[in-house]
Order: structure tokens, then sequence, then C-alpha cells
């Protein structure tokens, strides 16, 4: 499943890409992980990077079957976990941000993505892939 956040400015299909390749699983591997592909795939530098990020369907049983405590406090008997430590729980596969990985990918406020607009319909051309 791909995971993109609403807040997210741009998403480049190579960075998808990207994602889907190391997904995939690697041939000629006897391990039923290496077989069927990681939990999840992610791009990490100082952090994860959650979205736009890869997530196999068995990630959500792993999640599904962990003492919440692990990765964060429940809320109201429910899952609420932060990403950082459900990509770390998982062993997500991590992958180095692509060279066009924007400084601000998401916007944090109206004025952030005001200030994104106004650029976009200024002419600011979209920095190349």
């Amino acid at each position: 499943m791909l995971l993109i956040s609403c807040d997210f400015l741009e998403i480049r299909p190579h960075w998808i890409q990207t994602l889907v390749t190391a997904a995939s699983p690697a041939p000629n591997r006897n391990e039923l992980s290496q077989a069927v592909g990681p939990l999840a795939v992610a791009y990490r530098h100082s952090h994860w990077e959650p979205t736009p990020a890869l997530y196999h369907g068995r990630a959500f049983t792993r999640i599904a079957q962990t003492n919440i405590n692990q990765c964060g406090p429940g809320i109201n008997n429910g899952f609420s976990g932060s990403m950082q430590r459900i990509l770390d729980l998982l062993h997500a596969t991590a992958l180095s941000l692509p060279v066009d990985w924007p400084e601000t990918p998401q916007f944090n406020s109206p004025e952030q993505l005001n200030a994104y607009t106004r650029g976009r319909h200024a002419g600011t051309p979209a920095p190349k892939p």
C-alpha cells in the first residue's frame, strides 16, 4: 500500500518507482521475508520520512500483534504509535532521500501552503528530477 500524507506539496513519479523497486521481492531467496518483500520501505535521513512510503499488508498484522507500549501511547485503547517507531518496529527498508527531495516537503500551516501556492503561480518552476 502506498501511503501519502495529505499535506505533501509534490510527489515525483521516480520517488514512487524507487520505493516499488526496493519493495520488490528479491529473486532466488529462501527466506520468507525476502521471498515476499519487506514489511515497509521508506526514505530516511536523520529520521524516517513515513510518507510517501510503501507498506505491505503483513505490516498491519505485525502492528496489531505488537504491544502498543512499544510504539507509543494508545488512545481509547487503540493503537496510536508514532510512525518513526512503527517503521523501526517493522525493520523497514531505509532508502536515502532522492536528490530532488525538497527542503520542506510538507506544509504545516496555511501560511506555508499559501507561500508555496504563490510561488507556483508566480511561475516558479518545480525542481527538475
